[in-house]
């Protein structure tokens, strides 16, 4: 029956589930693009360069991951749970180094415009400086976070001449747990009532509590699939 049949083939089914969990929960990515967007759209120059230092920074996590993991099955099945881990809690850190700038104050005189500086404690940083460093630091733990689950997907795809059609298989259910879950965060966004030219302005309205939210469900997420993960190996 079903579950026999389950039960036969859970070495190959648990790490596409496994894959397509991780990815399927709210994500604040596509409003945080949609928000630098607005505070820079004055200046497109001042775009281009900070999607060339989130590209040029995904570049060199790519290059530095293969460093950091040893060789022998066993020692990178269990760095890469492990690294893992580490990238998807390095990636929920990096979207709170937005929440300076989406929880700013009005400036004065303008209800809808925030303060031009940023405030990180012990000092002031320009607004386009504070944009470069979170696109440097979110395109380096893009890579970091993308990579473990690709290799995940090619050490748990059996070996034979079905090896790519499986690898194939995990992959496209990373991108069906994308889509879920840009699909739920369009009820949470409607939820915060957030709006283009209106992410709210403190740490419990808008776009920052719509960070805290995903930052949950992510963290959620990914000690269901570390748990998966371990019963798998």
């Amino acid at each position: 029956g079903l579950l026999w049949t389950i039960r036969k083939h859970e070495a190959m089914i648990w790490p596409g589930v496994a894959l397509f969990l991780y990815n399927a929960t709210p994500s604040a990515s596509a409003q945080l693009a949609t928000y630098q967007f607005s505070a820079l759209q004055s200046n497109a120059c001042v775009l281009v360069h900070m999607r060339l230092i989130s590209s040029v920074s995904t570049g060199l996590s790519c290059l530095l991951y293969p460093r950091l993991v040893p060789s022998g099955r066993r020692r990178t099945s269990i760095t890469t749970r492990y690294g893992l881990v580490a990238s998807s809690l390095l990636s929920i850190l990096s979207t709170f180094m937005s929440l300076p700038l989406t929880s700013r104050r009005s400036s004065a005189g303008s209800s809808s415009s925030p303060t031009p500086c940023i405030d990180v404690g012990f000092t002031c940083l320009k607004e386009q400086t504070y944009f470069a460093i979170t696109s440097a630091v979110s395109g380096m733990v893009t890579g970091l976070s993308l990579l473990p689950l690709l290799v995940i997907a090619t050490q748990t795809s059996p070996n034979g001449t079905r090896k790519g059609l499986f690898y194939s298989v995990y992959l496209s259910l990373l991108d069906l747990g994308s889509s879920i879950g840009d699909w739920a965060t369009t009820p949470i966004i409607l939820a915060l009532q957030i709006k283009y030219g209106d992410y709210g302005h403190s740490l419990t309205t808008g776009l920052s509590l719509l960070i805290f939210i995903c930052g949950a469900a992510r963290l959620f997420s990914l000690v269901v699939v570390y748990m998966m993960l371990r019963k798998i190996e």
